[in-house]
């Protein structure tokens, strides 16, 4: 059994297929990222990976290595969390979600719940690079709120589709994209970009995007700066150097501060808004976040 250092490396490089981008995010050396490599490949008696010079492929077998990889860490993941909780004694709500939903949806939720959830902690981990899987795997995720429509499998979940909604594009006041009439989403594209992580299934979406626009989609160069800071994504644009997008409610107080301009673009994806939970999970604390997960979608479909 690997490792979970080895794990992490195997994940990593299967989802940046770039040594470098692996290497700085693991904080290790390519060296020994490189050796660490080689030694899983002999370990497994595989090749996991294909290399053609600077292009790194996953071969068929080390896609069936990389899910068991997966399912190896949130099997060990779930381990320690279990642990720890039975040592705590505490009663812990865990809940993933993408940046896009946190102020729509979590916050709503947790504010409604929280008379039922005084002596609960909950813990919610916020980023745009996620999916269902450690929730539909048996993971420690409690709950998963975020788009479900790339997810493989979804058995035995209980889910509630909250509602479609149209990426819209932002840009400071006067930048040139804003003085244009309504421009085709792929041409945001040409200005610098700052955006939460990008999961693979969307930057799969905006390549088709770009390349049916004649647009180069040059992805080691899109987005300029990738964070799940909205923060510092608004903060960014508002600096006049940048572009960026998501759901209009995120940005909705600084376009009527007249601080940002909602982009006329045509041609927009939609993303789809979903919560998630396991079936059977019948702890109270669940729940009461749950219900109230439920009561804030259908207020958001109520709006749109």
């Amino acid at each position: 059994m690997y490792d979970d250092r080895t794990i992490s490396a195997l994940l990593s490089l299967s989802r940046t297929l770039n040594f470098k981008s692996t290497a700085r995010e693991l904080d290790l050396s390519q060296p020994t990222l490189t050796r660490l490599i080689q030694k899983a490949e002999r370990d497994a008696d595989l090749v996991i990976f294909k290399r053609s010079g600077a292009r790194i492929e996953l071969t068929n077998a080390g896609q069936k290595v990389v899910e068991l990889c997966r399912q190896q860490k949130i099997s060990n993941d779930q381990f320690r969390k279990n642990i720890a909780r039975a040592a705590s004694g505490v009663d812990r709500v865990e809940i993933v979600c993408g940046p896009l939903t946190t102020l729509s949806l979590v916050a709503p939720a947790l504010k409604m719940a929280e008379e039922d959830i005084q002596k609960v902690q909950v813990s919610v981990k916020v980023s745009a690079d996620t999916d269902s899987e450690e929730l539909s795997s048996g993971g420690s995720v409690d709950i998963f709120v975020g788009d479900l429509t790339h997810t493989a499998s979804t058995d035995g979940l209980e889910i509630v589709k909250v509602s479609s909604k149209e990426l819209v594009v932002v840009a400071p006041p006067g930048h040139p994209i804003t003085k244009k009439g309504p421009v085709l989403f792929a041409e945001a594209f040409n200005y610098p970009i700052a955006s939460p992580f990008l999961h693979k299934h969307w930057k799969s979406e905006f390549e088709a995007i770009l390349v049916k626009a004649g647009i180069d989609p040059r992805w080691r160069e899109i987005p300029a700066i990738e964070t799940d800071d909205f923060s510092l994504i608004e903060n960014l644009v508002r600096s006049g150097g940048y572009l960026s997008g998501g759901t209009k409610d995120l940005f909705s107080d600084a376009i009527k501060a007249g601080k940002l301009v909602q982009v006329n673009v045509k041609g927009a994806p939609s993303w789809n808004i979903c919560i998630a939970r396991k079936m059977n999970n019948e702890r109270s604390s669940v729940e009461a976040i749950w219900k109230n997960l439920v009561q804030a979608a259908l207020e958001i479909s109520r709006s749109d």
